[in-house]
């Protein structure tokens, strides 16, 4: 038992030693490439699932839209917040894919006129967008990664609407539509701790639906549903945190 105690300390040390031990040395695979794995990341690699969350701002190429709805009653739509979250699975240590989902807010105000009288209205016209693709690390360091991301994407319009303020419970139409475009850029993810690490983004997102229907009004029996453009296309930047499940 003296014997035990005496040597408590050091056994203590060897316990924090294995347990900092990388992952490629508990399986006895030596590192390959030298100098680059001494700057790999600490976390990913092969089958390294990852779980994140995001939010951050979007701008918008809404000038169909904003021409519709004319000058009255608010701001231009330019731009708006999103979230969302996704996952990465590793297939090397610089490579893997990734899907993710984004909730877009985008709204405007504008002026309606009904036989004769106008109401101030809200045009809202939030969305979805699918992202599937992937993300290639060109700067691997210790608790650093540049990366490039990129991928498909699908854009949906969620619940669109033109509905009228206070209270009123007009019928002003709905909006819907989707298309499919594509999203790149550019990444740079801090590992802070153990299975955790901060991103930031920044993308171009073309993301355009031709073919929106927007739906006639039940409220004003003169009006017609017609067809637009309905553009989300633009810079995208967002932070995002990332959780490792597996690495």
């Amino acid at each position: 038992m003296r014997s035990l105690t005496k040597f408590g300390p050091w056994l203590a040390v060897l316990a924090l030693t294995l347990a900092s031990t990388p992952a490629w040395a508990e399986d006895g695979a030596e590192p390959q490439g030298g100098a680059d794995q001494e700057s790999r990341p600490q976390y990913g690699g092969v089958g390294g699932l990852s779980l994140s969350g995001d939010a951050g701002y979007y701008t918008y190429g809404m000038d169909d839209v904003n021409a519709r709805y004319g000058n009255g009653g608010g701001n231009a739509i330019n731009g708006g917040l999103g979230y969302g979250g996704g996952l990465a699975l590793g297939f090397t240590n610089r490579l893997a894919a990734r899907v993710g989902l984004d909730y877009l807010q985008a709204s405007r105000g504008a002026v309606h006129s009904i036989g004769g009288t106008e109401y101030t209205t809200t045009v809202n016209l939030p969305a979805t967008v699918l992202f599937i693709g992937g993300e290639y690390v060109l700067v691997p360091l210790r608790i650093l990664n540049v990366k490039l991301i990129g991928g498909y994407t699908l854009v949906t319009i969620h619940n669109g609407d033109e509905s009228t303020d206070g209270g009123n419970s007009l019928d002003l139409g709905a909006v819907t539509g989707s298309g499919s475009g594509f999203q790149v850029g550019l990444g740079v993810e801090a590992f802070l701790a153990n299975g955790f690490s901060l991103e930031a983004d920044l993308a171009y997102d073309y993301a355009k639906i031709a073919n929106a229907t927007f739906a006639g009004s039940a409220a004003d029996p003169g009006s017609t549903g017609s067809n637009g453009v309905v553009d989300y296309s633009g810079l995208v930047a967002k932070l995002a945190f990332n959780i490792y499940l597996l690495r």
